[in-house]
């Protein structure tokens, strides 16, 4: 007989497995409190994920564990147990990704996903640096479920194709399965482990699991996760002006060279390049993941974040000159600095010094 408490046993387990995990330290809310993403919230079809000024988590109740929020989170700090498995297919290796509604339980997998679109860049960077240049989707018309109104996958895929292209690299073919040739086309191809091995590479198999059973008993009591590659470090790197799937732009003409920017951002995708002649904000497309810290913190709006775009002038050079004021040392944007005139730094151009710094307290005088 199964009693109340082993119900509610295993109720609780489904929604531990079914709830993402959350990685507060990459979250851009515990770099700064001014941080307006809510890439999280915005992305639950459920209304799951809650962000005010207190509080950013998660309603257990609420979560059907559809997984859509783990691509939209730009730090990836959303990080879920469904992973995409590459098979061999020939002399090709390819990608299968079916949504569970279309199989009603029939079938499970690594390969089975809540939901299709839970399928971010990092994943199918990940099966590209594999060898997977095809990938067979089943899923039903995600435009009558509640959950398609999302990044649609084939969109994600066609985005990529783009830059793939642009760095004379091969794309993702795209096919869509009926479910009896999706399930006939897992039987027919499987993982490249599952082939015959030779003495050798069956030597080399069982060390590798042995080394991720070991991983995998550890992983816990590690003190902390790697940093996730940037999206833009996944691709081959190129000489030309490419397509970038995201940058950011500094106007110059809006620019103060207050190095905010510089000092938030946690991927280095704008730094500071001094040399002992010049001075100059760099822009490193391939760093960026579009977190939107450098936005949040500019306090001239002079930054802007670009997506799927070629980018321009990835420099902004900079002079150095001296507070008349205060005698400290700053910097401004070469297209805005005075010529003449008294140069104040980002702090004395906003004071009032001709106002009284302090006021004399005078006890004899009632």
């Amino acid at each position: 007989m199964v009693t109340d408490a082993v119900r509610n046993l295993v109720k609780k387990a489904a929604e531990e497995f079914r709830l993402p995990t959350f990685l507060p330290e990459r979250c851009v809310h515990s770099h700064s409190e001014t941080a307006s993403c809510r890439a999280c919230v915005d992305s639950c079809p459920q209304n799951a994920w809650i962000l005010d000024d207190e509080l950013l988590g998660i309603v257990p109740d609420r979560c059907d564990g559809c997984g859509l929020c783990k691509p939209a989170c730009p730090e990836a700090a959303i990080q879920t147990d469904y992973r995409i498995m590459s098979r061999i297919r020939g002399k090709t290796t390819a990608g299968l990704i079916a949504c569970s509604l279309s199989l009603s339980n029939s079938s499970s997998g690594k390969e089975v996903l809540p939901c299709i679109h839970a399928v971010g860049l990092h994943d199918l960077l990940s099966l590209y640096r594999q060898g997977c240049r095809s990938l067979f989707l089943l899923h039903e018309n995600c435009d009558h479920c509640a959950r398609g109104k999302t990044i649609h996958l084939r969109e994600r895929v066609a985005k990529l194709n783009r830059l793939l292209e642009q760095r004379n690299l091969l794309p993702f073919m795209y096919h869509r399965l009926q479910k009896n040739e999706w399930l006939k086309l897992r039987e027919e191809i499987r993982p490249a482990y599952t082939q015959p091995l030779s003495r050798r590479s069956f030597l080399r198999k069982a060390f590798a699991d042995l080394a991720d059973a070991r991983l995998d008993k550890n992983k816990d009591q590690a003190p902390q996760q790697k940093d996730e590659i940037p999206p833009g470090k996944l691709l081959p790197s190129t000489k030309r002006r490419a397509m970038h799937f995201c940058f950011p732009e500094i106007e110059a003409s809006l620019c103060n060279a207050c190095h905010a920017c510089v000092r938030l951002c946690p991927h280095d995708a704008i730094i500071l390049k001094e040399t002992k002649t010049t001075s100059a904000y760099k822009i490193a497309p391939e760093h960026c993941t579009g977190c939107g810290l450098c936005v949040d913190s500019c306090d001239q709006s002079a930054i802007h974040l670009q997506h799927w775009k070629k980018a321009g002038d990835l420099s902004v050079p900079l002079t150095q000159n001296t507070c008349n004021a205060c005698g400290a040392i700053f910097y401004l944007p070469a297209i805005s600095s005075p010529d003449t005139g008294t140069p104040l730094c980002a702090i004395c151009s906003k004071t009032n010094h001709a106002r009284n710094l302090y006021q004399v307290f005078n006890p004899d005088v009632s």
